[in-house]
């Protein structure tokens, strides 16, 4: 039936404020309160994570303190303030209220966005607050509905506003106009117009999940009435080039474009409806290339330069989709990820994302993947590179989203580990304690510095995802499967409800101060279950675990899961030590910057910047002693004695991520190729197109012109980590028709195609200097090889050619002493 949208135009203007647009448009209307789908269980069997509502932390713990400062954050925040973009462009009434500052801003291109994650963080914080407290509960309540009820009003008034004719009548809600999605479809510069729509849909969705607000959900359904709109009229090739995150794209750069999660809120409104055309929708912002790098386990996020934090929320909705779809690529693609971010993009404390491999304009300063286990460009600043961060907030808060799937669909202590180290390193750091502000980047260079933000002026995207993030902290310790098992992987002060099994399971912990925790069981009937309670790979001394006062039998191998089958009874109690010990890690590609730990906890030391301790590693370790304060240990560097803290626990001190040692674990040596030599390149079996050779300053050099080419053969080791080492000039950059771009690439004798292991951007960043850069090599190229091929290979972007090298004195390959 073909509808009357002048009249239907009359009737929201008689104030019909319940009205639901959607309601009115086929194919996207329907019901407005349908329940979620189950979705496809995992195959562990329906593992859940415990709902916040389960979960009452301990008052006057860490968390519990963090918690509050974040729930009395949210709601000092005026809503008039956080609504007045919204009613500024719908033309509704502004109340007085000035816009707020920073992202926020009237003319910010991001504005809106905050006012999606403040809805989401109030949802869940009613939901969380509820049982614990239930007087903060309902004025987090209050606050969803006046949000919620501001945003409709501004829905209805923009349909109001812009006319029945309008094209995609009606349904639009944003801070501004519409303007950045015309540019976007045009693949002109603008902001990131989805990105911010992402976080709308997201607020409005957690407010009808959460709050059972009915508004939102007609909402949101507008919304996305009005974008299907937009995408409908496009063909499949420009919404491809719009959703292109991939920032190096060959010699001509294509369009770039951040677009938020939006893959999966749609998914997330298709199961809250059941309807078809929404998750046709949410597959515009798939992306093949994306889906098949991932699934086929080809890790080109450094090549490509890709975006961090979009690409993250992209992997959650392709776990959104495997559980909706049972799109078993999903699956293989999100575990493939995890996995790369475990063995080589992840900081040691969980955190990612960095500088890129490439020079401005392909890089930024910040929030860009790099290459596996070459993180000292990421980490530390160079000369040249001022602005400078690593380690994105939200990327840390994301990932652990991920990981939570990843737990769910396999039980696997792997990924409740990764969940743990980055919940305590990366979220529970971001937090000033003092005044509840937030942090964009967790920064792990030398003299690095917190930068907290403000309460009404900054509204950085980390600051959305911070007060989500702080609103949930009990998320990620607790899951059950039915009424038969019970996985504890964190310990967490507080009390836990299992309404399966009537079980309140109240802890006693002051984690992650120290591993022991007694856990006293409250049962109305005795009930049999197990209890699976993780031991963490850093729990490497003796762990205690007793049940009513007795040793538990078995093994409590770090790294595993401790599992107990009995049937528990009113008033049983689980008691546990799990050992602090320090340990340490080098950086993989800067063997001199080496991070210690100690227990669940990344230490970092308030010394001056670039100070150096005298010896070794192991020695480093040793030198250490209790400070007489938790977790905290005294040393000497060269500047004199310092502090070791956990970063968590740092607030406005400067402090050193990683600590910067005399005599790093040696080099061995398996082949070095001299440069310019004859003999020496006969022997590696050199080739190459358009190579070029000279002497500077008493040092032989090649280099490969036009994008061409030089490869050769170099010994390796067959079990060990290999790495190869290049000698620049400081002073080298680009030229007039070229820039010093090549990968360094290794033949993969599986396909018999070379794989590039890493890309090397020459651009003046040490003028007067030599200076060397250590590539770690994947360890699938040289398993059980005497010898690889290796190969520089120029490329170019931005209408100029590239240029391999040049490159000076000698290539080496070589492994290190093990510690």
């Amino acid at each position: 039936m073909k509808t009357d949208r002048r009249k239907f135009l009359r009737h929201l203007g008689a104030g019909a404020a319940g009205a639901g647009i959607t309601s009115m448009l086929a194919p996207l209307g329907g019901r407005a309160a349908a329940q979620p789908p189950a979705g496809r269980a995992p195959e562990k069997g329906n593992i859940r994570p415990a709902d916040l509502s389960q979960i009452a932390l301990e008052p006057g713990s860490r968390l519990y303190r963090m918690a509050v400062a974040n729930a009395d954050y949210l709601l000092l925040l005026d809503t008039d303030r956080l609504l007045y973009n919204f009613r500024a462009y719908a033309g509704v009434d502004t109340r007085g209220a000035r816009p707020l500052g920073g992202w926020e801003e009237k003319d910010f291109g991001f504005r809106g966005h905050f006012t999606g994650h403040y809805l989401s963080a109030c949802a869940q914080s009613y939901h969380h607050w509820q049982a614990s407290d239930p007087e903060r509960s309902r004025r987090f309540s209050e606050a969803v509905s006046r949000t919620v009820a501001g945003l409709r009003q501004c829905q209805l008034a923009i349909a109001r506003k812009t006319g029945a004719d309008a094209p995609g009548y009606p349904g639009y809600l944003n801070a501004q106009g519409p303007d950045p999605f015309d540019r976007l479809e045009r693949l002109q510069s603008c902001a990131v117009p989805y990105y911010v729509i992402h976080k709308i849909l997201a607020g409005l969705l957690d407010a009808y999940q959460y709050a059972r607000e009915e508004e939102a959900l007609l909402a949101a359904r507008d919304m996305t009435a009005y974008f299907n709109w937009r995408m409908d009229r496009l063909d499949p090739e420009r919404i491809e080039a719009m959703v292109n995150t991939r920032r190096y794209t060959g010699q001509q750069q294509i369009y770039f474009m951040e677009f938020g999660g939006m893959h999966d809120v749609l998914l997330n409104l298709y199961a809250a409806t059941g309807e078809e055309p929404y998750r046709k929708l949410a597959g515009r912002f798939e992306r093949k290339w994306f889906t098949d790098m991932l699934a086929g386990d080809h890790d080109l996020l450094g090549l490509n330069a890709e975006h961090s934090n979009t690409e993250i929320p992209n992997v959650i909705g392709m776990a959104n989709a495997y559980e909706l779809t049972a799109d078993e690529s999903c699956r293989r693609g999100v575990l493939n990820f995890l996995g790369w971010m475990a063995g080589g993009h992840q900081f040691p404390t969980g955190g990612v994302s960095g500088k890129a491999a490439y020079q401005a304009p392909l890089d930024y300063g910040g929030e860009l993947f790099g290459y596996p286990r070459q993180i000292t460009r990421q980490v530390n600043s160079t000369p040249g590179h001022p602005y400078h961060n690593c380690g994105e907030s939200c990327c840390s808060h994301n990932l652990n989203k991920v990981t939570q799937y990843a737990f769910r669909w396999t039980a696997s202590p792997r990924w409740a580990e990764q969940y743990e180290n980055r919940f305590v390193n990366a979220v529970m750091a971001q937090q000033n304690p003092r005044t509840a502000m937030l942090l964009y980047n967790l920064n792990l260079k030398q003299g690095a510095r917190k930068e907290f933000g403000t309460p009404n002026d900054t509204f950085w995207c980390c600051y959305g995802t911070g007060v989500e993030a702080y609103a949930s902290l009990a998320q990620g310790a607790y899951y059950t499967q039915g009424a038969g098992a019970l996985w504890i992987n964190r310990l967490l002060a507080g009390t836990f409800h299992w309404p399966e099994t009537g079980l309140s399971l109240s802890q006693r912990t002051n984690f992650p101060d120290d591993g022991h925790s007694v856990m006293t069981f409250s049962l109305p009937r005795p009930a049999r279950f197990r209890v699976h309670l993780l031991v963490p790979s850093w729990a490497r001394g003796t762990v205690m675990l007793r049940v009513n006062g007795k040793d538990h039998p078995g093994e409590k191998t770090p790294g595993t899961y401790v599992t107990i089958d009995r049937e528990w009874h009113d008033g049983d109690q689980l008691e546990t030590e799990l050992p602090f010990s320090l340990a340490s890690q080098p950086m993989p590609d800067e063997r001199r910057f080496i991070a210690v730990t100690y227990g669940p906890h990344v230490l970092v030391s308030d010394g001056a910047a670039g100070a150096v301790f005298r010896g070794t590693e192991k020695e480093l370790v040793a030198s250490l002693s209790p400070a007489g304060i938790s977790c905290r240990f005294t040393g000497t560097l060269s500047s004199g004695p310092v502090t070791f803290k956990p970063v968590s626990s740092v607030v406005d001190e400067p402090y050193n991520g990683y600590t910067v040692i005399s005599r790093p674990a040696a080099e061995q040596p398996t082949d070095r190729l001299v440069i310019g030599e004859e003999h020496s390149e006969t022997a590696h079996r050199m080739l190459s197109l358009r190579k070029g050779q000279g002497v500077f300053r008493e040092k032989r050099w090649m280099d490969a012109a036009d994008e061409g080419w030089i490869s050769f053969e170099m010994a390796v080791h067959p079990s060990r980590d290999m790495y190869l080492k290049c000698r620049y000039w400081g002073g080298d950059g680009a030229g007039k028709d070229f820039y010093r771009l090549f990968d360094l690439e290794v033949k993969d004798t599986r396909t018999d195609r070379f794989c590039p292991i890493a890309t090397q951007s020459l651009d003046r960043e040490y003028p007067e200097h030599w200076y060397d850069v250590l590539y770690p090599v994947p360890r699938f190229l040289t398993e059980g090889r005497q010898s690889v091929r290796l190969r520089f290979r120029g490329k170019g972007f931005l209408g100029k050619s590239g240029r391999a090298g040049g490159v000076f004195d000698i290539v080496q390959a070589h492994y290190y002493e093990r510690f």
